[in-house]
């Protein structure tokens, strides 16, 4: 889609997503897109939506992880997402995945957005696919999960 992303969650269930949101169930490479280990369960979920309330008119611009504690030192536009959304528990213990928003572009006004997000198992020894950028060189390592995975955002 030509669409930007406005917003993005983490899950708890997959099954308790927002209307209009896209759960990323798996890699692209068919497993389980899980973030967690054990019977916690952390997907990824995203919208092109326009959202109503105080972030109405913003767009992802960029998507990163950060280690918890540096979550205060984010500049305004930047969201950590510590907790899921659909039951608001801690999404990670040490780390944030943190949402750079700007104001959605004006029509015939090119900016940086995220467009797509793609998940793609590291032992699949695939390169970045065109027109994607990897999220992290080792989300294994910074996110604490159990799942091999690294995002990609085009």
């Amino acid at each position: 889609s030509d669409k930007p992303i406005t917003d993005v969650c983490l899950l708890a269930e997959k099954e308790k997503v927002s209307s209009g949101y896209t759960v990323i169930e798996l890699t692209e490479d068919g497993k389980k897109a899980d973030f967690a280990e054990g019977s916690t369960t952390r997907y990824l979920a995203y919208t092109r939506k326009v959202l109503s309330g105080a972030r109405g008119d913003l767009t992802v611009v960029d998507i990163f992880v950060i280690p918890s504690n540096e979550r205060s030192t984010l500049d305004q536009g930047y969201v950590p997402l510590d907790n899921t959304y659909d039951d608001d528990t801690i999404a990670f213990s040490d780390k944030s995945l943190v949402l750079m928003l700007a104001d959605a572009p004006e029509a015939g006004k090119v900016i940086m957005a995220v467009k797509d997000i793609v998940i793609v198992s590291a032992s699949m020894k695939i390169g970045v696919p065109p027109d994607f950028t990897r999220l992290q060189l080792d989300c294994l390592k910074l996110i604490g999960a159990v799942l091999d995975t690294i995002v990609l955002c085009a």
